[in-house]
């Protein structure tokens, strides 16, 4: 094909250039496809997070719940410390607090009914 250019200016170089913006573009959105491609394969290939809220509670409960229940602990408490003086009140309030922390059944079995 015969190119024709008046006064050295070349005719077809607009079109040359819209073909090479053309090119351009569609590699653009060529690259963008991949990249959305590649987000989207890393978005739905991580696990799910699985909720280990009840088999803490009940591990607690059965490791830190000395006597298995809450009186039985709070037993526990008041015979290691038959009289509470300033010397061991901090040690026995500390007892009294972790029985009714780790003896607390109410919370493990609002956990189980709305399973």
């Amino acid at each position: 094909m015969h190119r024709k250019s008046h006064k050295g200016q070349d005719f077809y170089e607009p079109i040359d250039e819209m073909l090479g913006e053309k090119s351009l573009s569609v590699m653009k959105r060529f690259i963008l496809l991949i990249v959305l491609g590649f987000v989207m394969f890393l978005s739905t290939s991580c696990q799910k997070r699985e909720d280990k809220t009840l088999e803490r509670n009940l591990f607690t409960f059965i490791v830190s719940c000395t006597g298995g229940s809450l009186d039985a602990c709070n037993s526990g408490c008041a015979a290691a410390y038959p009289d509470i003086t300033g010397a061991n009140y901090t040690a026995a309030s500390t007892c009294f607090s972790n029985c009714s922390t780790n003896c607390n059944l109410s919370g493990t079995i609002l956990l189980l009914t709305n399973k």
